[in-house]
C-alpha cells in the first residue's frame, strides 16, 4: 500500500488555509453550521472534527450527502417545493441497491 503526505505551506502561493475551532467557537457556532439552511448544505474539513485534514473533508461530504439523501427519500417540503419520492424518468434505472 502506498501513501502519501504533502506540506500545502511548502507549495508556492499556497499557504495551505484551513478551520480552526477554538472551544468556545466550536460550542457556540458549530452545530449552527452543521444544520442546513433551507436547500443549502455545507461540507468540508471545516464542518467536521477532524479540521485541516482530507479525512475531515470527507467525513463532512458524507454526512451532507447522507443528509440530502435522507431528505429526498422522505419528500420533505420546504417552502413551496419539495423533492419527489420517486423521478418517473430514473424508474427503470437500477440503483445498485438490491
Amino acid at each position: 500500500m502506498n501513501s502519501y503526505s504533502h506540506h500545502w505551506a511548502l507549495t508556492p502561493y499556497n499557504l495551505g488555509m484551513c478551520a480552526e475551532w477554538t472551544p468556545e467557537n466550536r460550542r457556540t457556532h458549530y452545530m449552527t453550521l452543521c444544520k442546513p439552511d433551507d436547500r443549502i448544505y455545507f461540507a468540508g474539513e471545516h464542518m467536521s472534527y477532524i479540521g485541516c485534514w482530507m479525512a475531515g473533508a470527507f467525513e463532512a461530504s458524507r454526512a451532507a450527502v447522507q443528509a440530502l439523501h435522507t431528505r429526498a427519500l422522505s419528500n420533505v417540503a420546504y417552502g413551496e417545493r419539495s423533492l419527489p419520492r420517486r423521478n418517473p424518468a430514473f424508474s427503470g434505472m437500477k440503483t445498485g441497491a438490491s
